[in-house]
């Protein structure tokens, strides 16, 4: 089983059965809790987490870990906030980032509207200038 270098996933060990589907034998991977030896077949690092956060308000239909240690349960509940403001956040910028960012484009587009509008009475001027000298002749 394929997984990301996660200290979460030092609290599992992985696990396989075989399986069939559409009348073909396949090989199903998942993982098992090292406190509790209770086996996961959907292999996603949120349910480790729930699981291993030990606290039912934040599993989602995951089964809570009843034997995991404090400071495992500490941890994985600090990565499940973690994960939750960086998918609130889409995970580019933090809400005071993004209003400073915001503050600037005003500010770059009211100087683009002032410096369009000096443009323009830049171009009437040369117009009338060309027209003063149209009338001299």
């Amino acid at each position: 089983m394929v997984r990301t270098k996660d200290a979460i996933w030092d609290q599992t060990t992985p696990v396989t059965k075989s399986v069939t589907r559409a009348g073909m034998e396949v090989t199903q991977t998942g993982w098992r809790c090292n406190h509790c030896d209770k086996d996961f077949w959907a292999n996603s690092k949120t349910r480790a987490l729930m699981h291993l956060s030990g606290d039912a308000l934040l599993c989602d239909g995951v089964d809570v870990c009843k034997k995991v240690p404090e400071d495992v349960s500490a941890a994985a509940k600090a990565q499940l906030i973690v994960d939750a403001t960086k998918k609130t956040l889409g995970g580019k910028r933090s809400a005071e980032d993004a209003a400073v960012a915001a503050r600037s484009d005003v500010e770059r587009a009211g100087q683009m509207h002032d410096a369009g509008g000096e443009e323009e009475d830049d171009d009437d001027d040369s117009e009338e200038e060309e027209d003063d000298g149209d009338d001299s002749d």
